[in-house]
């Protein structure tokens, strides 16, 4: 991938079916690539040169498709794209939500006093929040204007290897963090992204309220918000 003057772009898709329509607009294409145990397709998106990375579901995975997209590819822009199930008051299926701030919901250190979501070498006594970009979540706030028909967030999202689907954990989750969104992936992008200096925005649409019916509504409405957060990161992407 030669050098320009856009930025180089890694978009991070937990699953096949995030990536989908993504992969299908990306122009000079380049052959797949393996890396860290996921694929990567090489290609531009308007302009810029892009490598979009199927990392599999998780923290984990999605840590080590993100630095190996830095690493790799040397993208200096990160972007999340895909599903999560909504926490806060008044989103429905298929809204759109993206993180100002992201916190591990899953990270527990309360039996030494920490509270949730405490990761060590940070401000200690509170959660730790990662950052977005300011100029990433300008422009997706200037996407949603080609978007009439569609709900536009943003807020903190809550990340941890758990699917969500238990309405009083949900609850905890919005009370303790102020979380709109949780899923699997966009802290630990987030975080890889904070460390390495790249400007990162996490994009969610809601594919389920992470309640007793969330395998339910999540089968039904699964490709139809993942193909929504594409659409909206595309236009994202044309707007930068």
């Amino acid at each position: 991938m030669e050098v320009n003057n856009l930025d180089r772009i890694g978009i991070l898709c937990a699953m096949s079916v995030e990536a989908e329509l993504l992969r299908a607009q990306l122009t000079d294409r380049l052959p797949d690539e393996k890396a860290a145990g996921g694929t990567v397709s090489l290609g531009k998106l308007y302009g810029h040169e892009t490598a979009l990375a199927v990392c599999g579901i998780g923290k984990v995975n999605a840590a080590m498709g993100a630095q190996a997209l830095i690493d790799r590819y040397g993208v200096n822009l990160l972007i999340n794209s895909g599903i999560a199930g909504g926490l806060g008051e008044g989103l429905k299926t298929l809204d759109l939500v993206a993180a100002e701030r992201l916190v591990e919901h899953d990270f527990d250190m309360t039996a030494v006093g920490q509270p949730k979501g405490y990761v060590p070498g940070n401000r200690e006594d509170e959660p730790t929040f990662f950052p977005t970009s300011d100029r990433l979540l300008h422009t997706y706030r200037k996407a949603a204007e080609s978007f009439p028909e569609a709900r536009f967030w943003s807020g903190t999202i809550a990340s941890g290897d758990m699917f969500l689907a238990d309405p009083a954990y949900k609850r905890t989750l919005h009370n303790n963090f102020d979380a709109v969104a949780g899923e699997m992936e966009g802290a630990a992008v987030a975080r890889v992204a904070l460390a390495n200096g790249a400007e990162c925005l996490v994009l969610r649409a809601i594919s389920d309220l992470a309640d007793d019916d969330a395998g339910m509504t999540y089968n039904v409405f699964e490709k139809k918000a993942a193909d929504l957060s594409a659409h909206v990161l595309l236009r994202m992407i044309e707007l930068l």
